[in-house]
């Protein structure tokens, strides 16, 4: 297991002679403690006195006073400590816990309760005092591990980063933790300075925002984010691929180019959005010699192709660029009652119903269609991809108005009063349709997904996004 440890001294005022010589036992005991990913019913074995904060989107949150600079991420549950050093100087350690991993057969706790949260790791762990106090956090972390280096330039990686000075860093054996020791005047201003000792696990490097410490540094980090969002792309490639070779229908020579360029577009190789639009508009075309209900289908693999390639198409206009799912909307034109034309319902309440990419053609509130068309729809289909679908759509619906209850969404876009009486009822509905969905299928990234956000909602946990609430700035 990787950990990361942070510690960062602010310079700014210089060192007494009064500052306390030798090891901190207490600090050095917290330093100790944070580098093993134990879960918070463990943790508060050891620590029976401290209080447990419950994360939480609403504005009244309380927090610890540098709380805003811990880039914590949508955490689970946190604990604050404050200890005293031998000349009275206070220190703050604040531990924070996230979401337990999906168990491999992905099976949800048989019901809701608060309770959960005890099993929540262990993943962040920050350490701050007083300027005047850093030697302490210094002495503490050196007899711990040693003698540091300088990092490379590009090697400090984290919110606030780019105001630390003097930086020295460690990094253990098998990178099992990894260490900067530097400087901050105080980011931002209003909190004052501060010397802080940040220790983090992948636990938390999963759900951080910036992603960056475990990587190694900035451009490790962009280089990792980068080449996550490459094999993402390959993969959904591969998936429409599969898509293409399953239209028996189709004319040979079409379907054979298509799958040509998703080969190429796989490999990173191949014009952008000239040979996208001639490769997708040519299938297109070929597409008018199916029967309808087979038409629907290739035009949904189309539609999808698209999207997953960024093409814009018609041109951006309004001086907007977007695609605007030609594709789909002539799907929906053309199909035939029954399970064609339900699998390009499935498509639009995968996209929101959002036929403009992000600028929110269907509204705010696009979670109330989804459950209007996903309710129905999910009650007399008798395809399986379909069923998966529709009830993962109908968790996020449903999850979308716990979050929004929650404060997820920020004021001036959504008032979180106007939700709150729904959401007990929508929290059991989500849990509801996203136990159906990893029910079906239970080997998938999404069902994974689903799994996470049902087992927050369980723990009465704030959700992690409002996937079907639209609002554009």
């Amino acid at each position: 297991m990787v950990v990361v440890v942070v510690v960062a001294l602010l310079l700014a005022a210089p060192a007494n002679a009064d500052e306390p010589p030798g090891v901190d036992a207490a600090l050095e005991a917290e330093i100790e403690a944070a580098t093993t990913s134990v879960t918070l019913g463990a943790w508060l074995a050891e620590h029976p006195s401290e209080p447990v904060e419950r994360f939480s989107t609403r504005p009244s949150a309380p927090a610890p006073r540098w709380a805003g600079e811990h880039d914590a991420g949508r955490w689970c549950a946190r604990t604050v400590r404050t200890g005293c050093l031998g000349d009275g100087r206070r220190w703050q350690r604040t531990a924070y816990f996230f979401d337990p991993a999906p168990p491999p057969d992905l099976a949800l706790p048989a019901g809701a309760s608060e309770a959960l949260i005890r099993t929540c790791l262990l993943g962040l762990v920050w350490i701050e005092t007083t300027p005047r106090a850093r030697t302490a956090l210094s002495n503490a972390a050196q007899a711990l591990l040693g003698e540091g280096r300088a990092p490379p330039r590009d090697g400090v990686g984290g919110f606030g980063a780019a105001s630390w000075r003097d930086v020295a860093e460690w990094r253990g054996p098998e990178g099992r933790y990894h260490v900067f020791l530097g400087t901050d005047p105080g980011h931002p201003p209003r909190l004052g300075a501060r010397g802080f000792l940040r220790i983090a696990t992948p636990v938390w490097d999963q759900w951080a925002f910036w992603n960056l410490e475990i990587s190694g540094g900035l451009r490790a980090g962009a280089r990792a984010t980068m080449q996550r969002g490459r094999d993402r792309l390959r993969r959904t490639l591969g998936a429409l691929a599969g898509s293409v070779r399953a239209l028996s229908g189709m004319d040979a020579d079409a379907r054979e180019a298509m799958l040509a360029h998703l080969a190429e577009r796989a490999d990173g190789d191949g014009s952008r959005q000239a040979r996208d639009l001639e490769q997708i508009e040519a299938f297109a075309r070929a597409t008018r010699r199916l029967p309808p209900a087979e038409r629907v289908d290739a035009l949904l693999v189309a539609d999808r192709v698209a999207g997953a390639v960024g093409l814009i198409y018609p041109a951006p206009r309004e001086g907007r660029s977007f695609y605007s799912h030609v594709y789909l909307l002539e799907a929906l034109r053309i199909a035939p009652a029954g399970a064609a034309k339900d699998r390009a319902f499935v498509r639009q309440m995968e996209l929101g119903f959002d036929m403009t990419d992000g600028y929110c053609s269907a509204g705010p509130e696009v979670f109330e269609k989804v459950i209007a068309t996903g309710e129905p729809l999910v009650s007399r289909t008798e395809e399986q991809e379909i069923r998966i679908a529709t009830h993962l759509f109908l968790g996020d619906a449903y999850t979308t108005i716990v979050a929004l209850a929650e404060g997820e969404v920020p004021p001036e876009f959504a008032d979180a009063r106007k939700y709150a009486r729904r959401a007990p009822a929508a929290r059991e509905k989500a849990v509801e349709h996203l136990r159906a969905a990893i029910a079906l299928e239970s080997e998938s990234e999404r069902a994974r997904e689903a799994w996470n956000t049902a087992w927050r909602l369980l723990a009465g946990l704030p959700p992690t996004r409002a996937r079907f609430f639209c609002f554009w700035d």
